[in-house]
């Protein structure tokens, strides 16, 4: 189904677009692919064709408009404030309904959007089988098939306990404040791959007197649906976790992912605004209002309990997640929060907020291509010499990874609220 509101407010933007080139310097898949129709002017001009109805949707202006990671560096250098990421939403939902969308990718979204208790009976059954596709490696597993191009690729490993169900609706803190409570919105990743980053997140705010409300019926955020077009998967899924969120009372709503929080942030307002639901809109401006990312939170909203400290140093370097550093210009605040860290030594890479190639679903699209971007990052990387990598992004940490993995450079990779939270606990 096409929603008219987004092809309208797209072709809007289409018509903004100056043309002025500023966004050739900054996209990170330009000089990989070459091509004009491969900038973003490009792609939004091929966008605003199809969706007027003046070009056809070939295989090959599908694949071209499939080649956009929405990592949000032409919006934050745009003069004209064109918003690419809406106007690739809505020409992928037209290419969804015009030659269809892969099949796999489709139960894979419909999942992540609406089953996640599916998603836990499957992953408690599956989990101990996983190597049978996939040899460990550090931070995951290598996959052993050459589907896509991606052998020897670092997948993540769905845990047999998600991190919902571990966790009880309500935790209190340590040594509660007065009126201090979050909501936290842990995201599938966090959930089903890498619930040591929400368990950080928890420990670290009740460490500061802050209670935590885990909404129990929330979903995925809908950021992969709506990167794919498909928004009668998000939507569903973006007015069910608005439900669950606003039930609770809480004076912030914290989440630990870039991505989860640009979506909360920006992209469900944006898509409810032309779904024509003044009711939705409302609510989802009020979770706007109220979602800060971890970082953010505890260095603008805290007055942080000074960590013990790391039982041994460390070198660490940090990556700013696209979805932090472009359009919500989170990027002093994680730096604030390691500042304060005794034992460790921060040290700047070239590029800290380049992409690092991921783009969540882009990456399984269009491996070998994000490899290339990757490359660059893993290069400023090692040239540090830290021992660990730092971000706020789930997402990023796995793409980090890969191209360690991939180029045998030794090192953790962490979120940021799991080094703070090693800091409290002295190890």
């Amino acid at each position: 189904m096409l929603h008219h509101g987004l092809t309208q407010q797209a072709l809007w933007y289409a018509q903004k677009c100056n043309s002025c080139g500023f966004c050739r310097a900054v996209c990170p898949l330009l000089e990989e692919i070459g091509p004009e129709s491969a900038a973003p002017r490009g792609r939004v001009f091929l966008a605003g064709e199809i969706l007027a109805g003046r070009m056809a949707v070939t295989p090959a202006v599908a694949a071209r408009l499939g080649q956009c990671l929405v990592c949000r560096h032409c919006l934050a250098i745009c003069p004209t404030g064109v918003r690419v990421d809406l106007v690739m939403m809505a020409a992928r939902a037209l290419i969804k309904e015009t030659v269809g969308a892969e099949r796999l990718k489709v139960i894979i979204l419909k999942s992540l959007a609406s089953r996640w208790q599916l998603i836990s009976a499957i992953a408690a059954l599956v989990a101990p089988l996983q190597g049978i596709v996939g040899r460990r490696v550090e931070g995951g597993q290598a996959l052993r098939l050459n589907w896509r191009g991606m052998a020897g690729r670092t997948l993540p490993v769905l845990k047999a306990q998600p991190f919902l169900k571990n966790y009880r609706s309500h935790n209190r803190a340590h040594t509660p404040k007065a009126g201090r409570r979050v909501a936290f919105f842990a995201g599938c990743f966090v959930n089903f791959v890498d619930p040591e980053i929400g368990y950080a997140t928890v420990r670290v705010l009740e460490e500061n007197g802050i209670e935590v409300v885990i909404p129990q019926g929330q979903t995925c955020c809908g950021t992969p649906m709506l990167a794919a077009g498909q928004l009668d998967l998000a939507l569903p899924a973006i007015r069910k976790n608005i439900d669950a969120l606003l039930a609770v009372e809480a004076e912030a709503i914290v989440t630990s992912c870039a991505s989860c929080g640009t979506s909360l942030k920006e992209w469900w307002g944006d898509v409810l605004a032309v779904e024509d639901d003044a009711v939705y809109l409302a609510r989802a401006r009020e979770v706007a209002r109220k979602t800060c990312d971890i970082s953010e939170f505890l260095a603008e909203r805290v007055e942080l309990k000074p960590p013990p400290g790391l039982k041994t140093p460390l070198k660490a370097t940090y990556h700013d997640p696209c979805h932090l550093a472009q359009g919500r210009n989170i990027r002093s605040q994680p730096r604030a929060l390691l500042s304060k860290i005794p034992g460790l030594n921060l040290v700047e890479m070239a590029g800290a907020d380049d992409c690092c190639g991921c783009g969540g679903f882009f990456s399984y699209d269009e491996y070998p291509l994000t490899r290339r971007v990757n490359e660059k990052k893993i290069k400023n990387i090692a040239a540090t010499g830290a021992e660990v990598v730092l971000s706020g992004c789930p997402g990023c940490n796995l793409q980090i990874r890969d191209g360690m993995n991939r180029f045998q450079i030794p090192g953790e990779v962490w979120h940021t609220v799991q080094i703070l939270d090693r800091a409290y606990r002295g190890v």
